[in-house]
């Protein structure tokens, strides 16, 4: 009979909310998704206008304009250890190691807390984006490849 319940209270709660859509009016909405140069979505990219997409929350300016553009970057991450002689414990063929930044942008007056995640991930950070500043992290550390994809929201 639980089960039954469960099962039932599920469905209901896909019709009134809808699948991914997290309640248009209760949370952030669906993610935003980007990624850095030369590692691109492989199906379209979202819309960032919450107008074309009710699904996607966004802060906007008195105009109506977005008040935050997210973009990201890779670095190599430097080794210490070698620039002070300490032994390295890579070897000559091993992968780079990058950091994958995340920056954000805002235009408007007030701070807006970004949720920053990798693509289709639980590994995520939040971004400070102070009013009419800049807001930088780092989301995760990798080898190899500098590309990356992440997915965003900004936080209500």
């Amino acid at each position: 009979m639980k089960l039954r319940v469960v099962a039932v209270a599920a469905a209901l709660s896909t019709l009134v909310v809808g699948p991914g859509s997290h309640g248009h009016g209760i949370g952030p909405g669906r993610p935003i998704v980007g990624s850095t140069e030369g590692n691109l979505p492989k199906q379209p990219q979202l819309s960032t206008q919450s107008d074309l997409d009710p699904g996607i929350k966004v802060h906007k300016n008195p105009v109506g304009e977005k008040c935050v553009t997210v973009s990201a970057y890779s670095r190599p991450k430097t080794d210490y250890r070698k620039i002070f002689g300490g032994g390295s414990e890579q070897g000559a063929a091993a992968p780079k190691t990058f950091q994958h930044i995340v920056v954000a942008n805002n235009r408007c007056g007030e701070m807006i807390m970004i949720k920053v995640c990798y693509y289709e991930s639980q590994s995520c950070v939040t971004v400070q984006a102070p009013g009419y500043g800049e807001g930088e992290t780092i989301l995760g550390i990798a080898s190899g490849s500098p590309g990356f994809r992440y997915q965003y929201t900004e936080q209500f």
